[in-house]
């Protein structure tokens, strides 16, 4: 019975393959609808201070499928095309409207969450009605998948 336990171990905690959760790709996490849920634009001097913090930008609705993308604000439908790319470990998700094309780096991917952050050079901000200049922008973008 000795010789035959370690047997029947190996036997029980052998499993049939289905139902095996493979993790999934990034390109298969970023398809569907995305609501992005806030958006925050910090503004940095010369010496990487804040200066201004800024809120925005909740409730646009990007839907990825296949290599499309649809964009709905406000009622109206945009649609493009975009591409997700790899470098140094890095994903960076690029997308293309109606003309404009804007690159993220996706710094967070989850079935349900994602989080975009780019850095802007030279961004303008306003303070007291007036356009301003910062060294530099941070702008992060959380989006929820709806269930």
């Amino acid at each position: 019975m000795k010789k035959l336990l370690p047997f029947l171990f190996l036997l029980a905690s052998c499993k049939d393959d289905e139902g095996v959760n493979l993790p999934q790709s990034a390109t298969d996490l970023l398809q569907g609808s995305w609501k992005i849920s806030s958006e925050f634009h910090d503004y940095y001097d010369a010496t990487n201070t804040k200066i201004i913090q800024a809120n925005g930008g909740s409730g646009m609705i990007l839907t990825f499928k296949g290599q499309n993308v649809e964009l709905l604000d406000t009622g109206n439908k945009f649609k493009g095309s975009y591409t997700l790319t790899e470098t140094n470990g890095r994903q960076f998700l690029t997308t293309s409207i109606l003309s404009n094309t804007k690159t993220v780096e996706v710094t967070s991917l989850t079935e349900v969450r994602m989080t975009w952050q780019t850095e802007t050079p030279n961004a303008t901000y306003f303070a007291d009605g007036l356009a301003k200049t910062a060294a530099k922008s941070i702008t992060i973008v959380n989006l929820v998948k709806p269930r």
